[in-house]
Formats: structure tokens, sequence, C-alpha cells
């Protein structure tokens, strides 16, 4: 195919047209690019907008200088389309720039759903514009003709069902359209039957062929009236087709659209909406196959490939893949099942409420507050009062941000437009990724019109139907305080148990109602905050000073008045460790802390030198307002907290007295070597009267997670792991090309995926080794992945996951094959990290003897585990071993030691939250409380009796496991799926190549050439589209999808080159049409997208 519209052979293109459509193409892939930081976004908009004028204009000039010469008789001369294509495009553009500057925020998804359906619609009417042109098929090559018409008949299929599925989803956005008053199952049916019809009547039109039939003879007065000397090449153009069948696929395709949206919950519409604008990429796509042109094609791609990533991020976000949510979802979408099951009383739980005037005391005191909105925010318009709160806040020295998940608003990226429109600076508002790990360091959430989103049952019930989706962990914080009209279960029908929380309150009522009024009664509570931020002129406030409570870096301390504080007329002791111990359990950082809650604060002398090399002098300690006592006694005299980190001896725990607390790693459960290591400490500790606590006792629950010192302990042993590797391997980590050579990646194997393993491989990614990491839970591959590591497994199903989170003991088979798979890695391998450990218990022995030998020389192991005798039969505890094959074995049982400072600060900040927890978030007293879920595990002795080994109170039995499965029975069924691959390939992915094989054939063989090359410039456009708009930031979602409404507008150069057909063709009519609505779009959707990212202030 030689020229730019099939029906228009006779114009031959001009080279420099071509020319500017590549450049239009690179400014489109530039504005793209663009949307990847939100600085950059408005240069890339300008830059695609730009490029769409020059196309459009390029092709009205070609139009104008090219067309004009064309040696036609006077009533085919396209004399109207010089002053109408202006029209057109002043007049639909016109419409779609006043739709952007008057749709508000909260309707942009239904605004993107409208965009949407005008692309298709554009798309539809050149097609069957196309159809109804007298001389469609003129110079075409039969096999030209027939491609040409099948994308002509799927273009229309495509446009109209983009259009009326369009028109339904926004209908259901806005509430205009509650749901579908027919059966499901009726509207499946009709869904099936109307395909099939779509089907059948492609077929039929195909085979009818298309254009009018002329007669034989050139010379007939009919074709010389018409096409003047052209007549000739006009006599076999016409097959006799019939508009009849066109617009018949023209209904049953809007009836699809219609019938196939209907039955979706206006919930899941956002994700619909996403996959409606990939459709509207796919049409012009096609329409650029049916004309021919390039441009159109590659553009279609890009907007497809934008709208298809962003459906999976959100049905991602949502833990469902796009069949459950296009089949109807939860509760068949609309209600259904699960609304009724929402509105029935659930279980009778007691919730926390907050008063207005203790809400604004919490957030007045706290020094950092993050705030997760979700959709009931956005329902009740209450973003610009949520800003007057955070200018308010921020003046007021808190550190205030937003944690925004993917699916919070009706669109992705939704929320942050939203947050953005409420000139809330862009830099406070962080993805769910970005924030999920600061939750435990937060004083308050704030959680405004979420449920689902911010669900811990997705983490912690695997029987939900939320089960792995990913949520935002609001529930680590100090206090989570939820704005909420109700109790009621949210879309998914599940109900939130963070609602019942200890340490969450519940704020009833409208979302913006109850804004404004914290608003105000902040505002006069605080009254230099208010004026602070009104400085701002409506700008949110930037703090005033270092707000949040950093637990690492000194300040000093303020004490309260004499009585106040939950720590008045208490004491808090640190004791100097035994060597070899280098940590001591209070930094001085953390006693400034302790001094503000009114403990005194009394430290052995000497105490924090070995941690510190000096750092944690006696004076620093006496600056941070401690007393420094000459020996232990001393501390053992006035405290009433003593904070160690070592095992106590029974000597000093003899020193002190009844009710006196001991906090310190006991270990009860003794030594992998010495069972009875703690039993004359525990019996000292029952005779004495002192409450014993041990660090290591720590429950694995989520409020928990802060006080958890063995956490803070594995992910400093893994980081230490491999720097102590990296020293003793003495070549590079990372791939390395000099010009002595090129070098490959050092090789890493992990063994356990707990916090040390997963720092190690960590930090072994980070400096650029190749790293595989294993562990007997399945559940951590997630997790290993994310760190950028490949998570390899045994070729047996056995269940590994333990109780707390623990790996438990494997059975003798599973031993066996681990073994096996250990000794084969250790000849790929470099340096083996191993970190596996069973509590009260010796570890397991991973690395045999023959897994050694398999090591080259100079390879080395790591062996977390040596202090529970190791993980490696040769490691020797505390010693730096050399086998006689050259492999250097660390057995070293200090680890966290070599990274004293760290290690010491990171328990003293375990130390601080376990006595926050204790007074209940720092609002009362200090005190210790026996019925306390997470106090009571860790208690080994109390007022001279023993409380350990602690038993827990009954619970609700597990759900039924299904039964594990042996080896045995799945080599009898025939080979593993390991077994079936070839050269690296599943046997998916050789059946996905020979059908992609078959295809190509296909084509070779009945295509015609020029179908290949537009092609492989589609192939490359999807494959650049695919890597382009992945790096697209997710704060940009919402106007990426707005700017792929506008690129996808590029199918008005399809309309303006319709009008070629003569002024009185209804080619020439509906090309007008269409270039009419193409341009709303076009020129609609750079409009909202220039509006959304100047409201983007940081």
């Amino acid at each position: 195919m030689t020229t730019v519209l099939a029906n228009v052979f006779i114009y031959e293109p001009s080279s420099w047209l071509s020319v500017v459509f590549v450049l239009c193409f690179a400014l489109f892939i530039y504005g793209f690019i663009g949307l990847t930081t939100i600085p950059s976004a408005p240069r890339g908009t300008i830059s695609g907008f730009l490029g769409m004028v020059i196309a459009i204009v390029a092709t009205y000039l070609w139009f104008n200088l090219e067309v004009a010469d064309v040696d036609l008789a006077p009533e085919v001369v396209p004399s109207a389309a010089y002053w109408v294509l202006p029209i057109c495009i002043v007049g639909g553009g016109a419409i779609g720039v006043a739709l952007a500057a008057t749709v508000k925020m909260t309707g942009m998804p239904q605004l993107v759903g409208l965009l949407n359906a005008f692309g298709g619609l554009a798309s539809a009417i050149e097609a069957i514009a196309l159809y109804v042109d007298p001389i469609a098929e003129v110079g075409l090559e039969p096999g030209e003709s027939r491609l040409q018409l099948g994308f002509l008949l799927f273009t229309v299929w495509v446009g109209m069902i983009t259009f009326t599925g369009s028109l339904i989803a926004v209908g259901k956005l806005s509430e205009k359209i509650k749901g579908s008053v027919l059966p499901i199952g009726l509207l499946r049916f009709l869904i099936i039957t109307l395909q099939l019809a779509s089907v059948a009547l492609m077929l039929v039109t195909g085979l009818s062929g298309y254009g009018i039939e002329y007669p034989s003879d050139p010379t007939d007065p009919t074709l010389e009236g018409i096409f003047g000397p052209k007549a000739e090449q006009v006599i076999d153009a016409g097959r006799g087709g019939s508009i009849g069948l066109v617009l018949a696929l023209t209904g049953v395709s809007s009836l699809l659209g219609v019938v196939s949206v209907l039955p979706i919950g206006g919930a899941d519409m956002p994700v619909v909406i996403s996959v409606l604008n990939s459709l509207s990429g796919v049409s012009g796509c096609t329409a650029g196959f049916m004309i021919a042109n390039n441009l159109l094609i590659i553009a279609g791609a890009i907007v497809a490939s934008s709208g298809a990533i962003l459906s999976y991020v959100m049905c991602k976000a949502m833990n469902r893949s796009i069949t459950n949510v296009l089949m109807g979802g939860f509760g068949q979408g609309s209600g259904g099942k699960a609304a009724a099951k929402a509105e029935g009383p659930v279980e009778q739980k007691t919730a926390n409420p907050v008063e207005l005037d203790e809400l604004t005391d919490i957030l007045l005191r706290a020094h950092s507050v993050i705030i997760t909105p979700g959709y009931g925010m956005a329902v009740s318009r209450a973003q610009h009062a949520v800003q007057e709160m955070t200018s308010l806040l921020r003046a007021n020295g808190c550190n205030v941000r937003f944690g925004v998940h993917p699916v919070a608003g009706r669109l992705p990226g939704h929320m942050n437009v939203l947050l953005a429109e409420a000139k809330v600076p862009y830099d406070i508002v962080l993805e769910m990724d970005e924030i999920n790990s600061d939750f435990e360091e937060t004083d308050v959430v704030l959680v405004i019109g979420a449920n689902d989103t911010v669900n811990p049952a997705a983490e912690t019930d695997p029987t939900s139907s939320i089960a792995g989706m990913p949520v935002l962990r609001v529930w680590g914080a100090k206090t989570v305080v939820v704005l909420k009209r109700s109790l009621a279960q949210g879309y998914a029908a599940v109900e939130n148990p963070l609602f019942f929380n200890d340490n969450t309150r519940m704020f009833f009522g409208d979302a913006k109602k109850n804004c404004d009024a914290l608003v105000k009664q902040l505002g006069e509570k605080n009254p230099a905050a208010l004026k602070a931020a009104g400085a701002q002129n409506g700008d949110a406030a930037a703090p005033k000073k270092k707000t949040s409570p950093d637990l690492f870096e000194f300040q000093e301390p303020k004490r309260p008045g004499a009585g106040e504080g939950i720590g008045a007329g208490k004491t808090i002791g640190v004791v100097k460790e035994r060597e070899p111990e280098v940590r001591v359990a209070i930094t001085p950082q953390i006693a400034a802390r302790f001094a503000e809650w009114g403990f005194d604060v009394v430290v052995q002398s000497g105490a924090g030198l070995a941690a510190s090399r000096a750092a944690f002098t006696d004076a620093a300690y006496q600056r941070a307002g401690a007393t420094v006592v000459p020996d232990a006694r001393g501390v053992y005299d006035k405290a009433d907290i003593v904070m160690g980190v070592a095992r106590p001896r029974p000597e000093d725990v003899r020193m002190g007295r009844n009710g006196q607390v001991v906090v310190s790693y006991v270990g009860p459960n003794g030594d992998f070597n010495n069972k009875d290591a703690a039993t004359g400490l525990i019996q000292a500790a029952v005779d004495s009267g002192v409450t014993l606590l041990s660090m290591d006792l720590v429950p694995r629950t989520t409020i928990a997670q802060r006080l958890d010192s063995l956490s803070s302990v594995g992910k400093l042993a893994g980081h230490r792991a491999i720097i102590e590797a990296a020293f003793e391997f003495d070549r590079f980590l990372a791939p390395e090309i000099t010009a002595a050579g090129k070098y490959p990646p050092a090789k890493i194997l992990v063994l356990g995926a707990g916090v040390a393993g997963l720092a190690a491989a960590g930090l072994g990614v980070a400096l650029g080794a190749e790293v595989r990491c294993f562990d007997t839970r399945v559940e951590t591959k997630d997790q290993v992945k994310s760190m950028g590591a490949e998570f390899i497994t045994v070729e047996f199903e056995e269940d590994g996951a333990g109780e707390g989170g623990y790996a438990k003991v494997m059975s003798e088979e599973y031993y066996q094959k681990e073994l096996e798979l250990f000794e084969q890695q250790c000849t790929e391998v470099d340096i083996v990290v191993t970190t596996a450990q069973i509590p009260g218990r010796p570890a397991p022995m991973l690395i045999n003897k023959q897994a050694v030998a398999n090591l080259k020389p100079g390879s080395v192991i790591v062996d977390i585990a040596a202090m529970s005798g190791g993980n490696c039969e040769e490691t020797r505890p505390g010693e730096k071993y050399i086998t006689p094959n050259g492999v250097k074995i660390l057995g070293y049982t200090d680890l966290p030691g070599r990274l004293a400072p760290q290690a010491s600060a990171m328990y003293a900040a375990n130390l601080y939250r376990l006595i926050e927890h204790m007074s209940k978030g720092g609002k009362k007293a200090w005190a210790v409380d026996t019925d306390d879920a997470t106090i009571r595990p860790m208690m080994i002795s109390h007022m001279g009796q023993k409380m350990w080994p602690y038993k827990a109170p009954g619970g609700p039995p597990p759900p039924p496991k299904a039964a594990a499965k042996t080896a045995a029975p799945v080599k009898e069924e025939g080979p593993s799926n390991y077994d079936l691959y070839w050269l690296g390939m599943s046997p998916e992915m050789w059946l996905a190549f020979c059908v992609g094989i078959a295809v190509f054939a296909l084509i070779a063989a009945f295509f015609p050439t020029s179908f290949a090359e537009q092609l492989a410039i589609f192939v490359l456009a999807c494959v650049g589209g695919y890597h382009i708009i992945w790096g697209v930031t997710p704060s940009l979602h919402t106007p990426l999808m707005s700017v792929s409404n506008a690129v996808s507008g590029v199918v008005i150069l399809g309309g303006m080159l319709l009008l070629v057909a003569g002024d009185k063709s209804g080619t020439f009519v509906l090309g007008s049409v269409a270039t009419s609505v193409a341009a709303i779009n076009v020129f609609g959707g750079f409009a909202v997208t220039w509006r959304m990212l100047s409201m983007f202030k940081k």
C-alpha cells in the first residue's frame, strides 16, 4: 500500500509529510516520558500537544498544497474541505476545552470515561465513512482490499463497544445508572449472543465486499462525469457491498458495549474505565491499519499499553484478576449479596469512639501524623478541609504526610489530583510502598473515608476474600483515628478488625463536617498555628521545627513539672554490660526522651563506652539528664526499672527487690549447648521478687512490632554478614568491565528469608552481586523477589511455616532434598550466608561437608546461626576457619556487636517503645499489667511467682489444612513441570512460541508486504509503550489517562483525510463529524491534563 489513504490512491503523499509524522511521533514519546516525574510533566504535556498540532497543521497543508493539483472532475474536488476542516477542528476543540475547564476534580473519572467514548466513536465513524466511500477499493490489490475491509469492520466493532460501554461507565460513576434490571445470567447470555452475532456480521460483510459497482466501460458518462481521465482505474473498484450489514454491526456492537458494562458494580468502574481507555487506543490503532497511517498505529499502540497497564495496576492493588472484575466481582459487582451482607448485623464488637476535644488534643500532641485518604473523602469533598488541617498541624511543628493507596480514588492517581487541587504539597504525598515502613514510627494516623485499603485482614486472615491484597499498614502506628460514617463493611463485604483494635479510635460522622470541625478546634486551641498557617495565603505551611521524635539524634530534654508525666516518681537504670557484650541498653538520646516523660535515669559509669567507642560517654548521659553511679549496686538500689542487653547473672538479680522490673535478653530455654543456662537466673528472680521481662520473648503480633528487638538484631546481623563476606572474598561483588577484562558478578546464596536473610539479600543486590535465596516458607517468595533476589525452591511440597512467623522443623524427606539442593548450589556460588534458626533448638545443619567441598577456593561462608551451633557442619562458633580447600567459614557470634553504636541505638528504641506500650501509648502512668497480651508472654517472673513458660489462652481452632503432598505420588503421576522444561522454556512457553510462529507464517503467506511493515511498527510501538508507561510515576496516573485520551484523538487525521472524497458524498459528511469528535479528545484531553498538572505544587 503506497498511499496515505487507501481510497485516495490518486494522491501520492509527499516525503515531507512522512518526515513530519516521525517528528510528531518523537514528540508524543517525549510527552509520555515527561510524566515520569512531576516537575517534568508540564514539559511533557507541551511536547505532546505540540506534536499533535504539528500533525494536524501538516495534514491540512498537504491537503491544500497537493490535493488541489490532482486532475479530477469538478464534482469530486473537495472545495468545501478547505473551510469545513477549520470549523470542525475549532468547534470540537472548543467543546473539549470547555469540558476540561468546567469539570470538577471529583468528576475527573467521568470526564476520562467521556473522552474514551469520543475516541471510540470517532474511529467507528471513520470506518463507516470509508465503507461508504464510492472508491474505497480503487487502486488496491485483492489482498490489500481484504485487509482494509477486515480492519474497517474491527474498528467499527471496537469503537462502538468503547463508545457505549464508556457512556454506561460514566452513568454509573455519576450514579445516574444504579445497576442492571436484568438478571446477571441473562446479561451474560446476551453478551455471548451479541459476540457471536458480531463475528457473523463481520464474516458476511467481508464476503459481500464494499463500495459501489460501476459500469465496465471507461467511456460511460457516469464514470467520465465523476472521475474524468481517471475513469479507467475505477472499473474494477466496487463489489456491491451492503451498508445495511455495517449498520447492523454498528447496532450489535453498541448493544454489546452496554450489556458488557451494565452488570459491573460501580466500585469496579475505575478498572472498567482503564480497560475502555485501552480499547480507545486499540480502535485508533486499527483505524491506522485501515487507512495505512503509521502515526495512528503508533499512537494507538501506546494508548492501548497505557490503559492495559493501569488496568493491571488497579487489579493488582485489589488482588483480583481482570476477569473477576469484568465478570462482576464481589457480590456480582453491584451490591448484590455483598451489599446485603454489609447491611446486616455483624459480630458484636465494641469500637472506641473519640470526641472532638480529645482528638484535637491528640493531634496537637503528635510529632508525626500520616493521613490516609479514601473514597469517602472524595465523596464528601473534604480535601480542602484536610488541607487546612494539614497547614495547621505543620505550623504547629508536626510532620504531616499522606499515604495513598493505588485504588483510593476512582482512578489510579485520582486521590493525588484531589489533594493537589486542595494545594497539598505533592512532596508530602507518598505512595503505599513508600510509606508502609513508616507507620510503626508514627504517632497518629488519620484514616479518612477508607476501609478495605487499610484492612489488616488482608495480611492476617488467609480465609478472607481480600487475603493478599496490598494494604496500608496503618495499624502499626501508636494511635489510629478512623473518620467514617459507621462501622459498615467496605465494598469487599469484609469486616475490618482495625476498627476494634486497642489503639484505634473512631470519629463517626461525615468526613467534611468532621474535618471542618477539627480545623476550627485546632485553630481555637492553637491561635499561633492558625496565624502561621494563614500567613501562607492558603498554602500548606512548612513545619517550623524538626518534629518527629527522632530516637537516634540527641535533643535537649524538656522535663515536665514535678509529679507530671507517665514516669513521675519512677527511675530507669542502665547497667554496664560484661564482656564480650559491647552494646548498651540505653543511649543518651533515649535517656533524654525518658526524662521528658518524667522518669529519672541512672547509668552505671562507663556503660556506653564499649558500645560507642567513647561516643556514649558519662558526660553525654549527664547532658541528657541522667545521674551516673559508680557500680551496678547503685543502679539496682535506685532504679524501679533496670535495663540491660545480655542475660544477667543470678547474683545481679539478687541485688533487686520485690516489684522491681528487670528487662534484658534472658533466653529462658537456655543455650543450644546448655539447656539449664538460665535456670539459676530464673530462680534468683523468683526469690528476690523481681519482675523479669525477656526481650527475646516479644510476641510476633502487629501491636508488638515496635518492641521486636530480635528483628532489629536480625537486620544488623544480615547487613554485617555481607560486609564481612565482602572483606574476606577479596574480589569484586558487582560485574566489572575494565581494560584488563570482564569480571562477572559474585554469586551469593542466602539460606533463610527472615529479617536477617532479607537484609543480607538486599545489601548483596545493592552491591551488585547476583543473589539467590532459599526458605522453607514459600510465602516469603514475594519478599525475596522484592529485594531483587532470586527465590529457589526444593522440588518437594511441604509447608514450612511454623508458629509466630518462624519456620518449623521439616520432614526427613524434605531435609534430604534440601541438602541435595544446597550441594548443587555450592558448585555455582561464591558466598553463602546462613541464617536458619528455630527457637529453643540447635540451628539446623544445612551446609554439610560435601557442600563445603563443592565451593571454589576463596569462597566464603558466613554462619549467622553460629551462636546456636551453626548451619554449616564445619562452623566453629566465634572463630574464622579456613578449610583445606581454601573456603573461609566465619562463625562470628557477635555480628550485631560489630555495629555496636547502631545496634545499641536500635535496641534502646525498642525499649523506649516497651515503656511507651506499658503506659498505654503514653496516656497513663507507667505500670506492669499482667493481663497485657504483649507483656504477659515476656514475663519470666513476677512478685515472687514463676510466670514462664507462658500458656496462651485458647482460641478458635485454625482452619484445616490440605493434606501435605509427598514426593512419591508426584513422581508416580509423571514428570514434574521442571522435568518438562526444554532449553529453559516451559511447555506453555513452547506452545505460545509455536502459535506465534504459525501466525507469522500465515501473515507471510497470505498478507501483503505493506501489512508486514505496519505490523513491525505496531510491535515496536507496543514494546516501547509498555516500557515508557511503566515509568510514569503513580501520582500522575490520572493525568496519564487524560493525556492518553488526547493522543488517541490522533484519529482526527483520518477524519481530515476522508474529506478528500468530495463535498457531496456521505464520506465527506461522516469525515467532518469524525474530525469534530476527535478534536474534542485532542484539545479537551490536553487542556484537562494541563489543568491537573498546574495544581501540583511542592
